[in-house]
């Protein structure tokens, strides 16, 4: 070896089991010593339970190593279950089942715990999940589950996973472990005190340490402490949005605004209005007592719409035509669509005799042709004009005579 390349020493290594840094993988070349530990740890004549045991200490000793070899860790915790998962689905045999179940679940917690390093808290959730069925007394399984929903800041979650664990903490323990099961929870204990990383590996199935109640107990406090911020942040939201919105209605009550049934469906294109949705809904600034409506333009000729948000109190039609029409747009085939060679129309309804003058719906519907520099609040202030949906809903049509546009003018209000 003396004249060999840096990597082929290295290679040689780790084929050597006293010099090797991680485990050989299912199919990967081994050398003859590495083959004989492999033989001897997981070979015909180990019992499942011991094989799922070694693979165990493997898992926990490459989690140990940090985190180049959390994937080794992983892949062994994995075999571990696999082979439990194999011996389990063979027919029932009592106390066998019973040590299988323990194993698996610590084996489930373990990987839990990589993956938690990992960041990846579903896989936590999901093999925790598992863990705390196959042993409900698996204290480490029920604060991993917790711990990664409080993480992913699912506080109502966590408080209801802490609240199972406490529960299912506080029934009688369970049968005492076997010796192999105890041998692995005394090599714990004695690695607990000498690393909280590799302790939070190695934990066993069957022990309930108050140690680890207790940090239940502190996320549990620490989600419920969270869950009433988030609420109370949630609160204070909802309570600015109903003052937002009673400031807009007295505004609209004041300027005698009438508000009809829609006439377009919105909800595709400004999206359905929720407490965190206010895109499709009016706004007013107290600074300069403005409304604004959000406003559709609706090209009927190539079945197009544009949005614009918000529609000041004192914008101007042309201040609209040269938002969505400042450029040609790729539908308009003859360009006719430009802010100085299209009509603006709107539907209108005058009041029907004996009605309230803010009831839409009942009076004979027409058409309006907006003069380009009409501001939208003289718009809003006259008695025949009505905002459908709460909106200012805009038809564009060129000026020019086209095919399509007195046939669409003269039908169009029938069917509303």
């Amino acid at each position: 070896m003396d004249n060999a390349e840096p990597k082929a020493v290295d290679d040689e290594l780790e084929g050597m089991p006293l010099f090797a840094t991680r485990t050989p993988q299912p199919g990967e070349p081994m050398s003859d010593a590495m083959m004989a530990l492999q033989d001897l740890l997981y070979g015909d004549g180990q019992s499942p339970f011991e094989v799922a045991s070694n693979f165990k200490r493997s898992g926990n000793d490459q989690f140990g190593m940090g985190p180049a070899h959390y994937d080794d860790a992983i892949q062994s915790y994995t075999t571990g279950i696999s082979t439990i998962d194999t011996e389990l689905a063979k027919p029932a045999s009592g106390d066998k089942d019973a040590k299988l179940l323990s194993l698996r679940s610590t084996l489930l917690s373990n990987r839990a715990a990589v993956n938690s390093k990992k960041g990846n808290h579903g896989r936590v959730i999901e093999d925790c999940s598992r863990a705390v069925v196959d042993d409900a007394s698996n204290a480490k399984a029920w604060w991993r589950i917790a711990f990664a929903e409080q993480t992913l800041e699912h506080h109502t979650k966590a408080l209801e996973w802490c609240d199972r664990a406490l529960s299912a903490l506080s029934l009688p323990a369970v049968a005492s472990p076997t010796p192999a099961v105890s041998e692995s929870a005394a090599a714990t204990s004695a690695k607990t005190q000498q690393s909280n990383t590799t302790s939070s590996s190695s934990s066993s199935s069957s022990s309930k340490p108050e140690s680890v109640v207790d940090q239940i107990k502190a996320l549990r406090a620490k989600s419920q402490t969270a869950l009433d911020a988030s609420l109370s942040l949630q609160q204070k939201k909802a309570a600015e949005r109903e003052q937002r919105k009673r400031v807009v209605e007295n505004a609209i009550t004041q300027r005698g605004i009438r508000i009809g049934p829609g006439i377009i469906d919105t909800t595709n294109v400004l999206g359905k209005t929720t407490d965190e949705n206010e895109k499709g809904t009016a706004k007013f600034d107290e600074d300069t007592a403005e409304l604004c409506f959000p406003c559709v333009v609706v090209y009927e000729e190539y079945s197009q719409t544009d949005i614009v948000e918000e529609w000041w109190e004192s914008q101007k039609v042309r201040d609209i035509l040269s938002m969505v029409l400042e450029n040609r747009p790729p539908w308009d085939v003859r360009g006719d669509y430009t802010p100085d060679t299209v009509d603006v129309l709107c539907v209108a309804e005058a009041p029907a005799p004996n009605t309230s003058t803010s009831t839409v719906g009942s009076g004979k519907k027409k058409w309006l042709r907006l003069r380009k520099d009409l501001r939208l609040t003289e718009l809003l202030s006259r008695k025949d004009f009505y905002l459908p949906g709460g909106k200012v809903i805009l038809f564009v049509v060129p000026t020019n005579e086209v095919e399509f546009k007195q046939p669409f003018l003269s039908s169009y209000l029938s069917s509303l």
